[in-house]
């Protein structure tokens, strides 16, 4: 459910809640998206489904209006707000944002597996799996998201990724909250 409204004096496209539920948002501000791309998880009455961005909208995320990470929301609440894309000179929509296939300018994303607590080590004690600057391999564990005490490992996998990478910016907090598909490492 979309529709456009006026904020601050610019057209912007209101996304509202489809229907009663609680809604996780998988987007930051300043995100592009197009139509058919994930907007978040939405649970209705335990059964967890994808929410997606409409087929023919498209724009850049200025708001996402929850206070909290998850939130129960009632039908047709406003979600998120899309600002129109720009073009430049090219013929490219121009904003800040999430590149395609998880490649930014520096390098590539490495995401959250799942919605949870992150940490960079294995105990409390224990040195960090990567640090800025620490060469990683396929199938290396660089960090761990638990949800309800089981602990699901971050590793460095992935179609179409070399066999050995350097870890540019770590992006989230030791046992902070993420949820799914949030960017948490940046490597090269």
């Amino acid at each position: 459910m979309a529709r456009a409204r006026g904020r601050a004096g610019t057209e912007a496209t209101e996304i509202n809640s489809p229907r009663v539920g609680r809604f996780r948002p998988a987007i930051t501000t300043g995100a592009l998206l197009a139509g058919g791309q994930r907007l978040g998880d939405f649970e209705i009455l335990g059964e967890h489904m994808d929410l997606l961005l409409p087929e023919g909208i498209a724009g850049e995320v200025t708001e996402i209006l929850l206070a909290d990470k998850v939130e129960n929301v009632e039908y047709g609440q406003p979600l998120i707000l899309l600002a129109p894309l720009r073009m430049d000179g090219s013929g490219s929509a121009t904003g800040d944002g999430v590149k395609d296939k998880g490649a930014t300018s520096k390098g590539r994303e490495v995401k959250a597996p799942t919605a949870g607590v992150f940490y960079r080590r294995a105990t409390p004690g224990a040195p960090a799996y990567v640090e800025v600057g620490s060469r990683i391999k396929i199938g290396q564990t660089i960090g761990l998201v638990e949800i309800m005490k089981c602990f699901n490992p971050v590793r460095y996998e992935g179609a179409g990724l070399p066999g050995e990478a350097t870890v540019l910016e770590i992006r989230a907090e030791d046992s902070s909250e993420v949820v799914l598909d949030q960017v948490l490492f940046v490597v090269e």
